[in-house]
């Protein structure tokens, strides 16, 4: 299973309805993380649209185009108040980074050998 963070919530805690960083871990920390943040996150860009119930997230960009995953177990405030997080199966996780890194995010921090690799090298580069 891989830990997925998603950085969604206001300066008050609360879900914003739209997230600008993504943060994918797996049992080794080092080995397999993907921190993903949206361009614009430093201008007022509102990242993608994302939506979620106790099983399923969904992230969708502007024109509608969107991606669906399920997970399992949300923590509030997972780290700090701006991040939910939840675990999902390495294929949904995936799809999510996939989507991410084509609508608009870049990755930040990846490790070259780890499961994200081929997702990040075939990303195209901004």
């Amino acid at each position: 299973m891989i830990e997925v963070s998603f950085a969604c919530n206001d300066s008050r805690g609360h879900f914003a309805g739209h997230v600008l960083m993504l943060d994918f871990t797996a049992d080794d920390p080092f080995e397999t993380e993907l921190r993903a943040y949206h361009e614009d996150i430093g201008s007022l860009g509102n990242g993608l649209a994302m939506a979620r119930t106790d099983e399923l997230v969904q992230l969708k960009t502007a024109d509608v185009t969107c991606v669906v995953a399920i997970c399992r177990g949300w923590s509030h405030w997972a780290g700090n108040m701006f991040w939910e997080s939840c675990a999902m199966a390495e294929p949904d996780a995936r799809v999510l980074a996939r989507f991410a890194l084509a609508h608009g995010f870049h990755a930040e921090e990846w490790n070259s050998e780890g499961i994200f690799a081929d997702i990040v090298k075939a990303a195209k580069p901004r």
